[in-house]
């Protein structure tokens, strides 16, 4: 049976502002960077499934409820939802940063959940990230990874040594032109 191509999506410092040492813990704090929605419409028309994929370490760590990162869950739906987007899966960590879990980016435990409930050709998946612990997961998963400069991007560039993504961007959209652009590179 052949898999969905599926647009993998980190949240924080990807879809909305990541706050560099806060969390979002209430819908107040979720602020979408510039790009995304457009950038995710896109990916929609072009047919691919859409998840969310990310470490929410604050929970484990004590700083915010499961019931706190509900209401920024359900705000960050609706958000979409009013422009006729729907996520297919969103899936969360939940562990604390020294947890040492499988779930925990930059392990591939989320994606490897994400197969679970759908079937996913990896061939024809991606992940965008900004953080170099989004790339190793991606890259463990088996897909293809773009980082961005947004959120915690620019930072971590500088720190890239052996894990390379297979693109560096400006932001969102730029990440989602190269994706649908046929770029023979990118598709190899």
């Amino acid at each position: 049976m052949a898999g969905y191509k599926t647009a993998f999506l980190d949240r924080d410092g990807v879809l909305n502002e990541d706050p560099i040492g806060n969390y979002i813990m209430s819908p107040s704090d979720l602020k979408l960077l510039p790009g995304v929605i457009e950038g995710v419409k896109l990916l929609h028309k072009a047919g691919y499934r859409l998840i969310v994929i990310s470490n929410q370490a604050g929970i484990g760590d004590g700083l915010f409820t499961e019931k706190d990162l509900k209401k920024v869950t359900d705000k960050l739906a609706s958000l979409f939802a009013e422009e006729g987007i729907r996520f297919d899966g969103i899936y969360y960590c939940l562990h604390g940063k020294e947890a040492g879990c499988e779930c925990r980016k930059p392990e591939p435990g989320l994606f490897l959940r994400a197969t679970k409930d759908f079937t996913i050709d990896r061939s024809k998946s991606f992940f965008i990230g900004d953080k170099i612990s989004d790339v190793e997961a991606g890259q463990k998963f088996g897909i293809k990874v773009i980082m961005l400069r947004t959120g915690h991007g620019t930072m971590e560039e500088k720190l890239i040594t052996t894990v390379r993504p297979d693109v560096i961007v400006d932001g969102f959209l730029d990440a989602v032109n190269i994706v649908l652009s046929g770029n023979k590179a990118w598709q190899k």
